[in-house]
């Protein structure tokens, strides 16, 4: 009796020293037969090998331990070992679980005593190609599996414990430094896993979806998937148009323009930024690239130059279109001077540079109570290609005439400096602008008609309007 408590003793001691909970294939307990034949005691242990987890052996084996694995389908034993002492399988000390197929297994250890008196212990394990576990975690889903970066991506799967059930804790290993987990209780051994991660950098990444059966620290089931994430290209939107323009107060406005996208999967929302407000606008596209279109039903309630963009958004990455400029005006009997949109500058009109053209946005909208000129705001005039921002500041003198204005004033460069400018317009014509800088005996900054008297009739012809009224 005294020897048997004392091999009790020494059997429960046993598998506290020797039962390891970090190798990849481990069980309830481990591969452990703890029993008692006749006067002998035979006890076996599963331990891995610390230069490989799908590896180990068994030790502590008493006489006659036999090591019996096969497929669940087809039958047949895959390892076999019988009759040993030292209990290597096939001769090795350690034998690789990595090499099985993907599928179901079927473990049974068997210890014979001197008696015959045979002892055994027998389960299931789970393989899926490179790793072997008693928790069987079904293949990875990725949603999408290319994706851009800044964009959610989920994956999926489910799992089955084939030898137990109760808690679980779900661990993701993301391959870009996140690691995220939470756990779940499954009565029935088996769930599903949901999880989500935002890229923030292209590049090709493997997700491993560990789960861990929480009653055994070192058990667990593992599957990956690999998930490609590509930059996100901004959408680039173009010139924008004003329609009408110039345009009275409380008159229906529509802002239009066109967008690409590189990312011909992307879908876009737009705004329009009107000076005042901003609106969601209606985006019409195929394949990632189309037309935006902003009406403004009732318009803009105070007579201004109001600089109106658009900007269009994938939900990651977002463009904004050139400022074009709406010039509001108060309809009135006489003294208006409105203009609005774009011409081409002329060579020669940029005085550091004569060769140099472009584009030039321009706004304005001015109108006399008697001989003193009120603007709501002063002329605008944007000038890309030379990167020459004219705002005025002050106006000085509204000179109407035979259907054509003059208006005059100073203001600023990029924001800063004072210079004097010149605007002159006919209805339904032309323009001409010139700058000038006072404090250098008023040299020509800039100017559509260089060298043309302050009198000449305007010949730079406008994309747009004006509006001249005595």
């Amino acid at each position: 009796m005294k020897k048997f408590l004392l091999a009790f003793l020494f059997l429960s001691l046993s598998a506290l020293i020797f039962t390891p909970r970090s190798h990849a294939l481990t069980f309830p307990g481990d591969f452990q037969i703890d029993s008692i034949q006749g006067s002998s005691l035979y006890w076996s242990n599963f331990i891995a090998n610390p230069g490989n987890p799908n590896q180990g052996s068994f030790n502590g084996c008493g006489d006659g331990v036999g090591i019996f694995m096969r497929s669940a389908n087809p039958n047949g034993y895959i390892y076999y070992q019988g009759g040993a002492d030292n209990c290597t399988l096939n001769g090795a000390t350690f034998f690789d679980f990595s090499t099985l197929p993907i599928g179901q297994y079927y473990i049974r250890v068997t210890a014979v005593d001197s008696n015959s008196v045979t002892s055994s212990w027998e389960n299931y394990f789970y393989c899926n190609g490179t790793f072997c576990s008693g928790l069987a975690v079904n293949p990875v889903t990725a949603t999408p599996s290319q994706t851009q970066a800044n964009t959610p991506i989920n994956i999926s799967s489910s799992f089955t414990d084939l030898f137990a059930s109760g808690s679980y804790f779900i661990d993701v290993d993301w391959g870009d430094g996140n690691v995220g987990g939470y756990n779940v209780t499954e009565p029935s051994g088996s769930g599903s896993v949901t999880s989500s991660h935002t890229y923030t950098t292209a590049g090709v990444y493997t997700v491993i979806l560990r789960v861990y059966n929480n009653a055994y620290g070192g058990v667990h089931g593992q599957a990956s998937t690999t998930v490609t994430v590509t930059a996100n290209n901004p959408p680039t939107v173009n010139s924008i148009t004003v329609s009408p323009n110039p345009v009275q107060v409380n008159t229906a406005i529509t802002v239009s323009a066109s967008f690409t996208d590189a990312d011909v999967s992307d879908t876009h929302t737009a705004t329009a930024n009107w000076g005042d407000t901003t609106t969601s606008c209606t985006v019409t596209e195929t394949n990632g690239s189309g037309s935006v279109s902003c009406p403004r039903s009732s318009g803009y309630s105070a007579a201004n130059v109001y600089p109106v963009s658009v900007t269009v958004s994938d939900g990651s990455a977002s463009g904004t279109s050139p400022v074009e400029y709406a010039s509001v005006y108060n309809p009135t009997a006489q003294g208006l001077f409105s203009g609005a949109h774009k011409f081409t500058s002329p060579a020669g009109a940029y005085a550091q540079n004569t060769s140099l053209t472009g584009d030039v946005t321009f706004g304005l909208s001015y109108k006399y109570q008697g001989t003193i000129p009120v603007g709501d705001k002063q002329f605008t005039m944007n000038f890309k290609n030379a990167n020459l921002l004219f705002n005025a500041t002050t106006v000085s003198t509204l000179v109407i005439s035979n259907s054509m204005a003059t208006l005059t004033g100073s203001g600023t460069i990029n924001g800063s400096g004072n210079y004097n400018f010149l605007v002159t317009g006919v209805n339904g014509g032309d323009i001409r602008i010139q700058i000038t800088d006072p404090s250098n005996n008023n040299s020509v900054i800039y100017d559509t008609q260089p060298g043309a008297a302050t009198t000449a009739t305007p010949t730079t012809s406008v994309t747009g309007n004006i509006i001249v009224h005595n």
